[in-house]
Order: structure tokens, then sequence, then C-alpha cells
């Protein structure tokens, strides 16, 4: 299963670089992130995983294998309030900026989600896979973690 792991992360590498792209151009602040929890939510249904919002829908938890044991990935999707100035064809539109990383953690994430779906039957545990905004760590305050 290992090496089949690896073999298809990097067929996914093209794909991942867009999805990091099309993360980086809308990155929103705080609790408010429509565009971003629109994106996340249609990748999710796209590789057949069941998920739930919470936090007033700026949490999203995917779920993938089952068991009573669990393993929790986490990435975090909120920007910061600052202007990007890197003229790239694929800079933030909005004013705000993924200076933080966050576009790579969530993209990283997804990627992660995709292949553990395919492997799904091979998993001896559930994963829970939460994508949230940091915020002082929000998700755990919140008990989007649960």
């Amino acid at each position: 299963m290992y090496s089949s792991i690896y073999t298809e992360s990097t067929v996914m590498y093209n794909e991942l670089i867009e999805w990091r792209r099309e993360l980086h151009k809308i990155p929103e602040l705080g609790l408010e992130l429509p565009q971003t929890v629109s994106f996340v939510r249609k990748k999710l249904t796209e590789f057949g995983i069941p998920f739930e919002t919470k936090v007033n829908g700026n949490c999203v938890i995917g779920y993938v294998g089952s068991g009573d044991r669990c393993l929790l990935l986490r990435a975090d999707m909120d920007g910061l309030p600052m202007r990007e100035e890197s003229h790239l064809s694929f800079a933030s539109q909005n004013g705000n900026m993924h200076a933080c990383g966050h576009d790579i953690h969530t993209t990283a994430l997804l990627g992660a989600a995709k292949i553990l779906k395919k492997h799904e039957k091979e998993l001896k545990r559930k994963n829970k896979i939460i994508v949230s905004a940091w915020g002082g760590n929000i998700w755990r305050r919140t008990g989007c973690y649960v």
C-alpha cells in the first residue's frame, strides 16, 4: 500500500498545484470563509467523503474509514489581512493574503484525504479530516474537533 500511496501522490502533483493556486487567490479571514469552505466541500464531495460543518459552517470535518480508534488530520484555511504584491497569475484577488501558508495546509490535507479515500478498505481506523480557521485554536475551543 505505501509504495502505491507514494506513486499516487506524485501523480497528483499538477492537481495539487492547481488547488493551491485556486485557494491562494481567495484568502479569507477569521470565521468568514465562504469561498474556501465551498472549495473544501466541493473536493470532499468529489472524493465521495462524507462531511459535516460546524462553527457556523466555517469548520469542515470529513470522515474516512471506520473503527474504534481514530486518527485526526487537521489543516488551517484562513488568511491574513495583508495585501499581496507578488503580481503572480495566482496572486490574491481580495486584499488579503495566504502569507501564512494555510493555502498549502488545506491543499496537502485534501490530497491526503483523496488518497485515504482510495485506500479506505485497507484502513484500520477511522480518520477525521478537519479543515478550519486557526484563530488561536478556535477549532479546539469551539468543539470543532469532536
